[in-house]
């Protein structure tokens, strides 16, 4: 079976836990990174680019599975591996999941949540008239990076993540009480996402 795994920095999770246990299954894998100086053995590839992912994978050879564990590159791997006719997430879904503005309106039309929420372009004013505490964080993001409480100075809050991503559009939205939850999924191309929490 010939595996490929879209990667960026290299994680303990593949390098000690999937890599190993592929080989002892006898899967042949191969590591596509934009640094591969970071990882032995590895193909270097535009990661972020799908084009550049599907043109390095035909050039490899055709492949049984595309896939990757990081956030990040969900959306150009689930478009390789679309393009190949293989089994994996819906690529919609994961353009959805990173964007958080997207995402909320996916669960408004789906009737499953109605949570007040802005998106804020690059240069917008902060809207004054929202009631704290405020969720912010940036539109597209994985990892609850630069995701914040604010309850109060929601001016000044836009202006420090600003400074870390200029040029970033950011989601402001309505706080919900309550516990944190986190979803992982694994699939196995039977159509049935098997949870993991």
């Amino acid at each position: 079976m010939r595996l490929y795994l879209t990667a960026l920095k290299p994680t303990d999770s593949v390098t000690d836990g999937f890599l190993p246990a592929a080989r002892a299954l006898g899967c042949e894998v191969t590591i596509l990174t934009d640094r591969p100086e970071q990882h032995p053995d590895a193909v270097a590839c535009d990661v972020r680019d799908p084009r550049a992912l599907i043109d390095t994978v035909e050039q490899l050879g055709r492949p049984d599975a595309i896939f990757s564990n990081s956030d990040h590159l969900q959306v150009e791997t689930a478009l390789a591996a679309a393009y190949f006719g293989l089994p994996g997430k819906d690529w919609r879904a994961c353009v959805a999941a990173k964007n958080k503005f997207l995402m909320r309106r996916k669960l408004l039309e789906a009737g499953v949540e109605r949570v007040r929420s802005v998106r804020l372009a690059p240069g917008d004013p902060v809207p004054g008239d929202l009631p704290y505490p405020v969720v912010l964080k940036p539109r597209e993001g994985v990892a609850s990076e630069d995701v914040i409480l604010v309850e109060r100075d929601l001016a000044g809050a836009v202006a420090a993540v600003r400074r870390r991503r200029p040029g970033a559009a950011l989601v402001v939205e309505e706080y919900l009480e309550g516990p944190l939850r986190t979803l992982e999924t694994l699939g196995d191309g039977d159509g049935d996402g098997d949870e993991l929490r």
